[in-house]
């Protein structure tokens, strides 16, 4: 086992740094190129020309580059070892040649390799992807990126344990040259993304605690705070010893220091048989008439779901809650839904589907069927065994909609192990960034009053603080869109269904 956990970790960190070096390349590139009045194509600067789209590719200089005239595809590869390129040809070359047969008009292709080969090497490469491929190729290696950025220099004996330093540094160095206000320009784009989207009837939301926060339902931290007592009063009960508020507040203050998660699992194991219906009980205690379920935020959620005159809109919704104030929302404008909860379970064409990944305790139990089915991951052992097990409904519902639409994710504080992990897998076979989710800036201010503090300063950190975060993101195929305050959030969401 720990052989397999050694290889799965060794080659993850392989495709860490193969993305990781493509987005450096890229960079580079760009820049070489900007020099010139030419430019690249590629997911991170605009993947459409003519209307055409390019996103099958690392990139496209629609004017070549070097030697090689016309439309210039760019494939980048990296490799564990000098020898991987060579044994790697026909299956590179294989892949290649289905997407260009899509691209009558590509000329030339242009590969960007991440070791230094000796000319006769890199020579008898070249003849060998020429002949595979039918089209004019050109191979650079590390001493040809040298030549347009000196950052690769550090590569030059095959060593790339600095690669991610200096994707850090470019992403600070590219920060410090903004402005403050850049990243709504950036959130406007990515909204205009977004509509596209919505418009060609791809899009999911994926949900998260975020969404029911305002709408009568308790939050995690006080779930299991109500749960712990519970717990506890129940076992003491048994011994003939009674617990008074003061002393449960006394024992939840020394207990809320350790994970919760942790904490979850324990209460689970104490709560026995009554567990799901305790659960259900806490989760909903300040569900009333008042309130009725629901908040601004649902409201515009639900009015997204709404199908649009000519088409679906809203795919699907994937939603990581127990509780079903979503359902009760789209009641509401009349949409006709489905909840699903296992592998048992279905939806039909005129049905928006509601997968609830995590489990579902829905108010009224007795109105589904096979409730016992759903897996309800609430505490740690409930992630460990959605992680130990990749052909859980879950998990293949999850990658299913990751790998063949655009999802939207609201709520998700993006914490999830499991749910990154999907991201990865599923950013492996396209490169592009196609997965948003709406997240709240931290910024940063003196509130102290401290004159040493300078505003400048903090200013600047609060932008590269993003840029990093942007950059992290952007490894799992994601893109984020800022808001300064959650309350944003509804009218964003109004302006991608005003298509």
């Amino acid at each position: 086992m720990d052989l397999v956990n050694k290889y799965i970790n060794n080659k993850n960190h392989i495709i860490r740094t193969a993305y990781i070096f493509e987005t450096l390349v890229l960079n580079a590139l760009q820049e070489y190129l900007q020099k010139e009045n030419r430019r690249l194509i590629s997911n991170d600067y605009g993947n459409e020309e003519n209307n055409l789209s390019f996103h099958e590719f690392d990139g496209v200089i629609l004017e070549g580059i070097d030697e090689l005239e016309g439309q210039t595809v760019i494939e980048i590869k990296l490799y564990s070892d000098k020898n991987s390129y060579q044994r790697n040809s026909k299956k590179i070359a294989e892949v290649l040649s289905k997407k260009l047969e899509l691209f009558p008009n590509m000329k030339s292709i242009l590969f960007i390799f991440g070791h230094k080969f000796l000319e006769e090497e890199k020579q008898k490469l070249e003849e060998r992807f020429q002949f595979l491929l039918k089209h004019s190729v050109k191979i650079w290696d590390i001493k040809d990126l040298c030549k347009i950025d000196s950052q690769f220099n550090s590569f030059s004996i095959n060593d790339l344990s600095k690669i991610t330093e200096i994707l850090v540094n470019n992403a600070v160095d590219k920060s410090l040259s903004k402005s403050s206000e850049d990243w709504k320009k950036i959130r406007q784009e990515r909204l205009e993304e977004l509509k596209n989207s919505y418009k060609r009837d791809e899009l999911v939301l994926f949900l998260g605690a975020g969404v029911s926060k305002d709408a009568g339902v308790s939050e995690w931290k006080d779930l299991i705070s109500d749960l712990l007592v519970l717990m506890i009063k129940n076992k003491f009960s048994k011994k003939n010893r009674s617990i008074n508020n003061y002393e449960a507040d006394f024992i939840l203050k020394e207990l809320n220091e350790n994970s919760p998660l942790l904490q979850a699992t324990f209460i689970k194991a104490g709560l026995g048989e009554s567990f799901e219906k305790d659960v259900s009980r806490f989760l909903y205690k300040n569900f009333n008439n008042v309130n009725k379920g629901t908040s601004k935020l649902l409201k515009s959620i639900s009015k997204l779901c709404l199908p649009r005159r000519n088409g679906v809109g809203i795919r699907a919704v994937v939603t990581y809650n127990f509780d079903d104030l979503l359902e009760v929302n789209l009641k509401e404008y009349n949409i006709h839904y489905h909840s699903l909860y296992s592998e048992m379970d279905y939806t039909t064409p005129d049905e928006l589907g509601i997968y609830h990944v995590h489990g579902f305790l829905p108010r009224n139990p007795e109105e589904y069927e096979q409730l016992s089915e759903g897996l309800l991951v609430f505490s740690e052992d409930g992630y460990h065994n959605l992680y130990n097990d990749p052909y859980s409904w879950a998990n293949i519902t999850q990658l299913n909609f990751l790998r063949e639409n655009t999802t939207l994710m609201i709520g998700l504080s993006l914490n999830d192990p499991n749910l990154r992990r999907l991201l990865a897998i599923s950013n492996r076979r396209t490169k592009a960034s196609k997965h948003f989710a709406i997240m709240k800036k931290n910024n940063f201010s003196n509130t102290s009053g401290v004159e040493e503090i300078r505003d400048d300063i903090i200013e600047s950190f609060n932008i590269v603080n993003n840029e990093l975060q942007e950059k992290f993101f952007e490894q799992l195929g994601m893109k984020i869109i800022w808001v300064e305050k959650y309350e944003e959030i509804p009218e964003l969401l109004e302006e991608i269904k005003r298509v």
